[in-house]
C-alpha cells in the first residue's frame, strides 16, 4: 500500500478493524507489522481519537539514523569512513562545482568566515567544517550526497566528530574550485588535507 503509492506521505492507513480484513490476520501479527512498519520510518503511530497509522514523511534521516546505527554497533569503523570520506569527496565538489548556484557559493563563503573566526579565537571550526560540508553537497544538487554529509555529523559521535575535521586550506580550496568549475581532470588534485 505504501510502495504502490495508495498512500502517500501524511496519509492515514485504514483502522486496524479494515486491515485485519483486508489482510484475513488477527490484530497481535497486524500490531508486530505497524510497530515493525514504525521501526523502518514508515510509518508513525499516533494515539487518540484523531490518532492511528499513518504514512511517515520519507527522506534521509531514516537512512542516516540506520548508518548511524551500524557505526555504533560496530559494523562500520573510523577507516571505512575515512576511506569512503577519500572516494567519494573530490567527487562530490566537481558536482557542486558544475552545479551550484550563487546562494550556494554565499552560504559556503558566510561559512568560511564563521569558520576563520573560530580558528583566531582558538576554538575547534567542527560545526563550521559540517556546515561546509553539507553546503558543499547541498550544491551538487544530488539527495543522496545529502545523506552522505548528514550521517557523517549525525548524533554528534566523538569518533565521528573526530573524522569531519579537515583542514582549512581544503575548505578554501574546495571553495576556489566551486567558484571556478573544476576541470575534467579532476582526482586526486582535491582530496583533504
Amino acid at each position: 500500500m505504501i510502495f504502490t503509492n495508495i498512500y502517500g506521505p501524511g496519509d492515514k492507513l485504514p483502522s486496524e478493524k479494515e486491515l485485519i480484513t483486508l489482510f484475513n490476520v488477527s490484530r497481535v501479527p497486524l500490531r508486530e507489522a505497524l510497530r515493525s512498519l514504525e521501526e523502518m520510518g514508515l510509518i508513525t503511530i499516533r494515539p487518540g481519537v484523531s490518532g492511528g497509522a499513518f504514512v511517515a514523511q520519507m527522506g534521509i534521516k531514516s537512512v542516516s539514523d540506520s548508518l548511524f546505527n551500524m557505526i555504533r554497533l560496530g559494523k562500520i569503523n573510523i577507516s571505512d569512513i575515512w576511506e569512503f570520506r577519500m572516494l567519494i569527496e573530490p567527487n562530490i565538489t566537481r558536482l557542486a562545482s558544475e552545479r551550484r548556484s550563487d546562494w550556494d557559493i554565499q552560504q559556503m563563503e558566510e561559512i568560511i568566515s564563521v569558520r576563520e573566526k573560530a580558528l583566531k579565537a582558538r576554538k575547534a571550526p567542527v560545526v563550521s567544517s559540517i556546515d561546509f560540508h553539507q553546503a558543499i553537497a547541498r550544491a551538487a544538487k544530488n539527495p543522496l550526497l545529502l545523506l552522505r554529509s548528514s550521517w557523517k555529523s549525525s548524533k554528534g559521535s566523538t569518533s565521528v566528530g573526530a573524522i569531519i575535521k579537515v583542514s582549512l586550506s581544503f575548505t578554501e580550496r574546495s571553495l576556489s574550485v566551486s567558484r571556478k568549475g573544476i576541470p575534467k581532470k579532476l582526482g586526486r588534485s582535491c582530496t583533504p588535507t
